[in-house]
This record gives structure tokens, C-alpha cells and sequence, in this order.
């Protein structure tokens, strides 16, 4: 019996120790996964002082000056392109995002006209009548600007043509026959002449 029990003793701190090298051996993998996944994303992810860098140069030409500065010329040819190359990629990203936006828009769009029991055409039917009516009201409002326009006299500044034309002492005179009357028609009307007699 003691012996048994010595043997049992034995198999309980084997097994024992067994479970707290599997434990800590799991442990180790997970920990050595996370390690692995945190060193692949820091990786991708550019570094904050790389970041400021593009940022400062960015914001300021000076910047960009004093950094190009330490550059020969084909190191900054290369860093262009490879900031253009980035660029582009960058630009094919936003528009593929912006594609499968607008899809996703007019799948619903879609699916609420359905659910009214709309067409696509009955929205364009809508849509044309409301133009035609915007456009209306636009001729409506330009043709009463121009009526009034047309209503108000010449602009101050602008020449006015001369209505009336008199020759005196071998001298030509010519009035608008606005404002005050000159002399020379004024002594022309005074001694019986008439003012229709020097229409132009």
C-alpha cells in the first residue's frame, strides 16, 4: 500500500508538471504570435518621425528646401517619384472606395424605389418638369430686369446724341434739349423762331 501510494504521489506531480510545461509553453506561442503580428504591423506602419517629416514638408516649402538640400539630385528625382508612384496608388484607393460607395448608395436607392413603387423614369418625368419650371421663372425674372433696364434713362456719364442744331454768327451750336436752354436758342425763340425749325 505504501508503495502504491509513493507511485500515485509520483504521477500526480508527473502530470502536474506535465500541465504547467503545456500552460507555459502555450503561453510562450501565444505570446510569441502576438509579438510576431505587433512587429508585422509595426512594419507597415511608417514610423511618427517619418510621418512628421512628409507632414512638415507638406506644410512648408522651406522645409521642403532644407531637406532637398541634403539630398543630391538623383535622391530627390527618386523621392518624388516614389511619393507620385504613392500618390497614385493613393488616388486609385479613394476612387475605388468612392466607386463601391456610390454602388452601395444605388443599390439602396434602388431598393426604396421599389419599396414606393417608383421607376426610374417617373423621377426624370419629375425632374424635367421642375426644370422647366425653374427656367421659367428665371426668363419671367430676366425679362422684368431688362423691362426695368430699358425704363431708366442713360447712365450718368454717357454721351447723349444732340436733338437740336442753330448757326449764329457763323458758329454752329448743337443742344440735347435736356437741362437749361443756351442763350443763342433762347434769343432765337425770343425774336419768333421755332424750336422744331433746328431739329437735327
Amino acid at each position: 500500500m505504501p508503495q502504491l501510494q509513493i507511485l500515485a504521489g509520483f504521477r500526480f506531480v508527473e502530470n502536474s508538471l506535465y500541465s504547467n510545461v503545456r500552460t507555459i509553453k502555450k503561453r510562450t506561442d501565444k505570446q510569441y504570435k502576438r509579438k510576431r503580428i505587433l512587429s508585422r504591423e509595426y512594419l507597415r506602419t511608417p514610423k511618427m518621425n517619418e510621418l512628421d517629416t512628409i507632414a512638415k514638408i507638406a506644410k512648408s516649402k522651406a522645409t521642403a528646401n532644407r531637406i532637398a538640400k541634403s539630398l543630391n539630385h538623383s535622391q530627390l528625382k527618386s523621392a518624388i517619384g516614389n511619393l507620385q508612384s504613392a500618390l497614385k496608388t493613393a488616388e486609385a484607393r479613394e476612387a475605388e472606395k468612392n466607386n463601391k460607395r456610390r454602388a452601395a448608395n444605388i443599390k439602396k436607392l434602388a431598393s426604396m424605389m421599389a419599396e414606393m413603387g417608383l421607376s426610374p423614369n417617373d423621377i426624370a418625368k419629375a425632374t424635367s418638369s421642375r426644370a422647366q419650371t425653374v427656367g421659367a421663372k428665371k426668363s419671367k425674372v430676366r425679362a422684368k430686369t431688362t423691362t426695368r433696364k430699358s425704363k431708366v434713362g442713360p447712365k450718368k456719364g454717357s454721351k447723349v446724341a444732340p436733338k437740336y442744331k442753330i448757326t449764329s454768327e457763323g458758329k454752329t451750336h448743337k443742344w440735347t434739349g435736356r437741362g437749361r436752354m443756351p442763350l443763342v436758342f433762347k434769343h432765337f425763340i425770343e425774336q419768333g423762331g421755332a424750336l422744331d425749325k433746328c431739329l437735327i
